[in-house]
């Protein structure tokens, strides 16, 4: 899968397009304590063009966000701005790992690499210990552990709770299965039970229909091309 400037160049107008959604989503569902401001989102979003991120990798990171946000509620020693920008980026080197001819290159550390080398430290964290394996981690910050969770709840850029998201996990790597026990499944029940509310489902379903309608809108702005979507 070779990406090319001209592709990154049409997901970048296509994301820069989309901040003021982005912003309107979250002014509107105050409780997630966050309202960026737009060269915060627009550096994120070149950031993630500049290496090749399509825009289904960068909708799952933004649907990851949005969870992270969510179960951050009621804790005031947490950096939002953080779990926005981390959300977003803790991706970053998937399709450099995809593009992998060896398929040795794990992309939480390609991820912390690049992040690193533009000087995003905290987001580089958040990269390298996004993995199932790095849950208990004991260098592990909150924000990062947060995402970690986040990202277990999110099946490509849908938003589905713990358990589905590791049956989808189950079926897509499973030379990867000794990752995805029930034991560690119930590790990541236990931390949403605790830190979620009544009023998931609700969420769960407006930060869907937020992120298909991106979706929806990305398919007419650049096409059908799966290398962008």
């Amino acid at each position: 899968m070779d990406y090319d400037k001209d592709i990154s160049k049409e997901t970048l107008r296509f994301l820069n397009r989309s901040v003021p959604r982005i912003k309107c989503f979250l002014s509107v569902n105050r409780s997630l304590g966050i309202y960026p401001r737009d060269e915060e989102l627009r550096g994120d979003i070149e950031l993630a063009c500049r290496n090749d991120m399509p825009i289904h990798i960068f909708l799952h990171g933004l649907a990851v966000a949005f969870i992270a946000l969510y179960l951050s509620r009621g804790d005031d020693d947490i950096d939002r701005g953080l779990i926005l920008s981390g959300g977003i980026l803790h991706d970053i080197g998937k399709i450099h790992s995809i593009n992998d001819t060896n398929k040795d290159l794990s992309h939480a550390r390609v991820g912390y690499e690049i992040l690193k080398s533009t000087q995003r430290y905290r987001e580089a964290i958040i990269s390298l210990y996004h993995l199932i394996t790095d849950f208990e981690n004991p260098f592990i910050t909150k924000e990062a552990r947060l995402i970690n969770v986040a990202d277990k709840a999110v099946s490509h850029e849908v938003l589905v709770g713990i358990e589905k998201r590791f049956e989808d996990l189950r079926d897509r790597y499973p030379d990867y299965k000794h990752a995805f026990t029930a034991q560690n499944e119930d590790i990541y029940k236990a931390f949403w039970e605790e830190h979620s509310g009544s009023d998931w489902s609700d969420f769960m379903q407006i930060a869907n229909d937020f992120i298909q309608s991106l979706k929806r809108d990305a398919l007419h702005f650049v096409g059908e091309d799966k290398r962008i979507i």
